[in-house]
């Protein structure tokens, strides 16, 4: 559910067993012995209000504290963004918490009140359509200003309209907060994009000279006394 798988296909006699024994997974078809099952206790969407509003916190190493989350699995419905030291943070509502703090809290939740008071209940309701293409995603809210959630793999080249700004948020998903009903999160280019195009073109420019150059030279050789 976390990572929006609505179907799966199990082999194994003990992991078919185990599937039809849970309330969450429905028999769906069988091939042999490969059988397909879904997931019923989500509804496919790649665009999620979290229950609890997202607390950010600055890491120095965001893959490995993003693991270390993961890894803790009563933590899973309490989601942090991920900000570097270059990352701004807009939200005024909740500071940044350290990295201490952060560490603190995933060894015990109960002993870090000062963490567990930030994860204030959001209502989930608001998305109602979204377009998820290969490198555009289009949805509709009606929770403007709440998180949230979009479940692809954050990267710096995404932008957003209809948003601030697009932040890394556990594992390693987008968050927004909607400034207007509709928002688009399209795949753009960096500042370290535009230059290598630069150079690029400045490299190709300069093999055409120099080749031109050279088949100049071919078609009039100097002459010798």
């Amino acid at each position: 559910e976390l990572f929006n798988v609505k179907h799966f296909i199990a082999r194994w006699n003990q992991t078919q067993e185990a599937l039809d024994h849970s309330p969450a997974w429905k028999f769906k078809a069988a091939c042999r012995r490969w059988q397909l099952y879904e997931l019923t206790t989500h509804d496919g969407r790649y665009v999620t209000i979290p229950a609890f509003a997202p607390v950010p916190v600055r890491v120095a190493d965001w893959m490995a504290s993003s693991l270390e989350w993961l890894y803790k699995l009563d933590a899973v419905d309490k989601p942090f963004v991920l900000l570097d030291a270059d990352t701004r943070w807009s939200d005024n509502r909740t500071a940044p918490v350290p990295e201490e703090a952060f560490r603190a809290w995933l060894k015990d939740p109960a002993g870090t009140p000062e963490v567990t008071s930030l994860f204030t209940p959001v209502a989930t309701a608001g998305v109602t359509e979204e377009t998820v293409a290969d490198e555009r995603i289009l949805f509709r809210t009606t929770a403007i200003g709440r998180p949230h959630i979009v479940k692809c793999t954050w990267f710096p080249n995404w932008k957003v309209r209809g948003a601030s700004a697009v932040y890394r948020v556990t594992p390693c998903f987008m968050l927004v907060y909607p400034e207007q009903e509709t928002v688009e999160i399209f795949y753009g280019s960096t500042a370290a994009d535009r230059i290598g195009w630069t150079l690029s073109g400045i490299g190709w420019l300069s093999v055409c000279c120099i080749a031109f150059r050279a088949a100049r030279r071919a078609r009039h050789p100097p002459e010798h006394p």
